[in-house]
């Protein structure tokens, strides 16, 4: 009895391991598209921010959580392009900078 709670818990957590992926998405339409924020409350608009949907699935479980990410376009020291900060930055910055960009003030 015990030798075979023990294979079932292995099966089980090899099929875990072997089915564990990690999903990242970012809305790029919409009201919570990506938009120029401000850092401050009544601040300028000095960051772009948006919405990323983090997604986990292991087996038959679905897990996911959205949130509202922030990437400043004041910072001293560049993002580096590997990342989806300095991705966002790279490309949206410039359009903060210039005023371009469609404002969120609902997004702080």
């Amino acid at each position: 009895m015990i030798i075979k709670s023990i294979l079932a818990a292995s099966a089980l957590a090899l099929a875990a391991s072997s089915s564990l992926a990690a999903d990242v998405s970012i809305n790029r339409a919409g009201a919570a598209s990506i938009r120029a924020c401000s850092e401050t409350a009544g601040g300028p608009y000095s960051a772009v921010c948006y919405n990323q949907v983090t997604g986990l699935q292991i087996g038959p479980l679905d897990f996911s959580k959205e949130n509202v990410v922030r990437v400043s376009c004041d910072r001293r020291a560049p993002y580096t392009l590997k990342t989806t900060r300095g991705q966002i930055a790279r490309e949206f910055c410039p359009q903060v900078d210039a005023g371009v960009l469609a404002p969120a003030p609902f997004l702080l």
